[in-house]
């Protein structure tokens, strides 16, 4: 009940809250026929995203040895945090980052990768300084392996490996 209120303005007020609750519920009625497994014309403009196992085993395969080691490293030690498809107890990828199996993805993001320079390759600075893995660092995983120094190394070569590729490609020029 509204305290000191005129009986005009109770009035309204009732009304104006049995308003917003209609609203609500009509909301949540909306919200549940979306969720419905029956498609139609509506969803067609707005598909479903693909399925992330499938976004997964459409990843390209690592080619040489130094790729499928710094793959290996990366599956092992990575990818339950930041692949699609491949994450371990939770739903999304950590910090929007879920990429990190694909590997031309990653060696054209510098943001990650800088070609040819492991030291000043985001990736390798936050495994080296004990940022990453996350799980490992706070104790969340006590389970989860700890990086040895021959797989932070073959991430390493990977990332030089990427800096010999760009030189033979642009060779030519």
């Amino acid at each position: 009940m509204i305290p000191n209120k005129s009986p005009e303005i109770k009035r309204f007020l009732s009304k104006y809250v049995a308003a917003i609750g209609l609203g609500l519920v009509i909301s949540a009625v909306s919200g549940l026929h979306s969720l419905s497994a029956e498609p139609n014309e509506a969803d067609a403009s707005n598909p479903a995203p693909p399925d992330p196992a499938k976004r997964l085993a459409a990843l390209p395969k690592p080619e040489t040895d130094t790729e499928k080691a710094a793959h290996a490293a990366l599956d092992k030690h990575c990818a339950r945090c930041h692949q699609e498809g491949k994450l371990e107890g939770r739903n999304k990828p950590a910090s929007g980052f879920g990429n990190v199996l694909d590997l031309p993805a990653m060696a054209a993001d510098t943001s990650f990768v800088v070609p040819g320079n492991p030291d000043n390759s985001e990736l390798v600075k936050q495994i080296a300084n004990g940022n990453m893995p996350y799980d490992i660092k706070d104790g969340s995983n006590i389970f989860a392996p700890t990086p040895t120094d021959d797989e932070v190394g073959a991430i390493r070569n990977w990332i030089i490996s990427l800096r010999q590729s760009a030189d033979a490609a642009c060779e030519g020029r």
